[in-house]
Formats: structure tokens, sequence, C-alpha cells
């Protein structure tokens, strides 16, 4: 039987008790299942509108790349700011971009390219967004330094 202070499962728990800790992981979550969703809808949107194995790979490309050109910048900038204000930048501009691409669809104005344009935005906010999220697990709370 392992020890409790050998780490691993035993300090699951115990992490979990602070309220910050879980507010942080429930965030991430739910991130995690956000971002999931609007990569399943747009490759919807981009079969929808040309019905092309082609393009679903750009548009592939065009959400992973822009995590190479943007994570080492993203990482300078949550240096030098706050974590969590740079998450809360985010998630809002990330709302912003949701709330228009929803606007853009709901009046049938959305085409291949205007999707190209959103999904390197999208990229750029996403791989913004998770160097934010490692950028905090740096700077650990209270609830990951008992663990």
């Amino acid at each position: 039987m392992a020890n409790a202070n050998s780490g691993g499962w035993g300090n699951i728990g115990k992490a979990l008790r602070n309220r910050d800790f879980r507010k942080y992981q429930i965030g991430r979550f739910v991130f995690q299942i956000t971002n999931w969703m609007y990569k399943v809808a747009v490759a919807w949107m981009v079969w929808q509108l040309t019905h092309s194995a082609a393009w679903l790979g750009i548009f592939g490309f065009l959400d992973q790349a822009t995590s190479l050109v943007v994570m080492p910048l993203a990482g300078v900038i949550t240096d030098r700011m706050s974590s969590v204000k740079f998450l809360r930048i985010t998630q809002a501009l990330l709302l912003i971009h949701a709330l228009s691409l929803g606007a853009l669809v709901i009046t049938d104005l959305l085409n291949i390219w205007v999707l190209a344009a959103f999904t390197l935005v999208f990229g750029v906010l996403s791989a913004a967004q998770i160097c934010g999220h490692s950028c905090s697990e740096r700077q650990p709370s209270r609830a990951m330094s008992g663990v």
C-alpha cells in the first residue's frame, strides 16, 4: 500500500478540496469541451459548404499550425502580465468570436473564406488560451503546493 505522502492518486482529494483549484479545473474542462465542440461544428460547416475532404484537411492545418507561431509569442506576453488577466482577455475574445460566427451563420453570410479567417483567429486565440493555462500552472496555487 502506497504512503499518502508518496504522491499519485491519493492527493487528488486534498487538491480538490481547495475552491480555487476546483474553479481552475472546471474552467479548463469547460474550455476543452467548447474547443472540441467548435472544431466539430467547423468541420461540419466546411463539409456543408464544400463537400471536400481536402478543405477539411486545410482547415485542420489552419487550426493547428497557428499554435507553432502563437504559443511562443503568447508565452512572452503571459510572462509579463497576470495569467488571470490574460485568460480573461482571451476568454472575452473567444466569446466575441463565437457570437460573430454565430451571427454570420444565422444571417447566411458565411462562405468558405470567411470561415477560414475565423478558423485562423480561433487557432490564435485557442493557442493563447492554452499558453495562459500553462503559465498559470507554473504559478501553483496553494491547492497545488500541497500535492
